[in-house]
């Protein structure tokens, strides 16, 4: 990675540089991206978001896009049948210019376990053997984790990486890092923002990424803290769920009877944990985890105060239901 574009706003803005580098490089009109996936809001990373499409959002847009089932990370290997329909499409069609991925699919329910880092070098790979150019969206991912990029934490040598959110520490910033032999695909007036890049927003990015790279946020130590509290909650509550996280992004999907039911039960612990101070994300029936870095121990374990409290007071509510 050599070159940089910082004439971004967010992170759609990010993804669609990404999109463009690719189409107008190789030639070639179709992306694949996830189910699930979040892309961005922009018409164009909209057509490449894994959420049900709204026709009046991209009513005459054609696009080339496929999408892919992520893995499901119920066990380490079961990402063998996403690498397989990569295969399968990539052999049958001539026309793949890249594949857009989030390496923890945060949105998704954070679909991260011991198998994803071979999954995510297996999908760089393919991409080399074929030329087509392998995008790794964090813009969800950087700085929550070990060594600052999941690119790092994964061991991936990516053509295109994208970045936003915390990149400028809340100022509207997005970046580009390309190689060497991307940098000069796009002209002028092809990804320059009026705003983007603008003194302010790129200062307050200098002094993130030096403090980033100055302090040791103890990701690691947080993560096991974090894993450990979580892992009491489990041996303690009726409600069944499933852990998955790395770094300090982390997802208890319910998996208390069917989808409605966990949905129900999902809804109930949001809807507590807000009322008692914590804030999650919540996809379906899927509670995201995922503090700033600059988290305290102590703030962890009053988090996990509340989350137990209210995973143990839900389950009490659903037992009197019962009687």
């Amino acid at each position: 990675m050599t070159h940089i574009n910082l004439k971004l706003c967010d992170g759609s803005d990010a993804n669609e540089t990404a999109v463009k580098i690719a189409r107008k490089h190789t030639g070639r009109p179709t992306i694949i991206s996830f189910k699930h996936g979040h892309t961005g809001q922009t018409t164009q990373t909209i057509q490449l978001r894994g959420y049900h499409r709204d026709p009046k959002l991209l009513i005459g847009n054609t696009e080339d896009v496929i999408f892919v089932d992520p893995p499901e990370c119920a066990d380490p290997t079961d990402y063998a049948g996403t690498v397989e329909e990569l295969e399968r499409i990539i052999r049958n069609r001539s026309s793949i210019a890249g594949i857009l991925m989030d390496p923890m699919m945060v949105n998704a329910g954070v679909r991260v376990n011991e198998g994803t880092r071979s999954y995510l070098r297996q999908v760089e790979q393919l991409c080399r053997k074929a030329g087509i150019i392998f995008i790794l969206d964090e813009n969800q991912s950087f700085g929550w984790l070990e060594g600052i990029f999941a690119t790092n934490y994964f061991g991936l040598n990516p053509d295109i990486l994208t970045l936003g959110k915390g990149l400028a520490g809340g100022y509207p910033l997005a970046g580009v890092i390309v190689r060497e032999s991307l940098k000069d695909v796009l002209s002028y007036n092809e990804a320059d923002f009026t705003n983007g890049g603008n003194p302010t927003s790129c200062a307050a990015a200098y002094a993130c990424m030096d403090t980033l790279q100055r302090i040791d946020f103890a990701i690691g130590s947080k993560m096991k803290c974090v894993t450990e509290k979580i892992q009491h909650i489990r041996s303690c509550s009726p409600i069944q769920f499933v852990h998955r996280g790395v770094g300090l992004i982390h997802c208890l999907e319910i998996t208390e009877g069917g989808h409605a039911e966990s949905k129900r039960i999902a809804d109930q612990l949001y809807r507590a944990c807000l009322q008692n101070g914590l804030f999650l994300r919540q996809y379906g029936n899927k509670l995201i985890i995922k503090p700033p870095i600059i988290v305290t121990y102590d703030e962890i374990d009053t988090a996990f105060q509340i989350l137990y409290r209210q995973f143990a007071g839900v389950a009490r509510a659903d037992a009197g239901k019962r009687q």
